[in-house]
């Protein structure tokens, strides 16, 4: 799910709205918040987690997310989703429990992902699986 983020611009910078319980958003509430950074041309992935569900915006630069679904009861099994995430068309994306993402900087500075999970992480038991970037799972190679 993408939703369009609203942006106020005037004359001194911007105030984007990037939540809103209003928006009823698929999860559990807001329950934790996070940023990541990304070097230049850096990919981070393959992840999924078993529980939480994930809302990422992107506050700088530009990241690519790539999305794979393998859940066999998914209208979107098999699918590939690939969004290009940054502040110039603000969005929201919120990625359901069980998806495959990757995301990669497509920046030639640093990057920052904003990150407003429906769970709050737990450090001793993470709710999350990984894959490495080539594996015979996912049907996508970033070149």
């Amino acid at each position: 799910m993408l939703r369009p983020l609203r942006t106020h611009l005037d004359a001194r910078g911007s105030l984007t709205e990037f939540y809103d319980p209003r928006w009823d958003l698929p999860g559990d509430g807001v329950r934790f918040g996070e940023f990541v950074t990304f070097r230049p041309d850096v990919v981070k992935g393959w992840a999924r987690h078993r529980h939480k569900t994930d809302r990422h915006f992107v506050m700088l630069g530009d990241i690519q997310c790539v999305l794979y679904d393998d859940r066999p009861e998914s209208s979107t099994k098999g699918l590939i989703t690939d969004v290009t995430l940054g502040p110039s068309a603000p969005q929201l994306l919120v990625i359901p429990p069980m998806v495959w993402h990757a995301f990669r900087n497509l920046s030639s500075t640093d990057a920052l992902l904003v990150g407003i999970p429906d769970r709050v992480y737990d450090h001793d038991a993470p709710d999350k699986e990984t894959l490495p970037m080539t594996n015979d799972i996912i049907p996508y190679r970033f070149v």
